[in-house]
């Protein structure tokens, strides 16, 4: 079963990088949600409160990095997040390695 808040360091993590970029040319901020729920903790919430810390700041956008299933991009829409990352494809070359 996933716990389903998010987790303090993370969240203080969002807000000192709110508080940094606040004055700041544009920006944006890159959380790899995948990685949060291979953890077994439930990305939506804090992707969620993410959004919300940001909205008072038009110059940052919230990435939703490292997606693990299609599903994602529904979770990612329905937290307000701006940025979707999708993950990319390996090539017939990254199949067969470098040469």
């Amino acid at each position: 079963m996933r716990r389903s808040h998010s987790d303090p360091e993370i969240e203080a993590y969002i807000r000192k990088a709110e508080r940094d970029l606040a004055a700041a040319p544009a920006a944006c901020i890159s959380v790899f949600a995948g990685r949060i729920a291979d953890t077994g903790v439930d990305p939506i919430p804090i992707m969620a409160e993410a959004v919300q810390f940001l909205g008072s700041y038009p110059n940052i956008e919230l990435i939703w990095a490292s997606p693990r299933e299609l599903l994602n991009i529904f979770h990612a829409e329905s937290t307000g997040c701006h940025i979707y990352q999708r993950r990319a494809q390996k090539t017939s070359a990254d199949r067969q390695g470098s040469r």
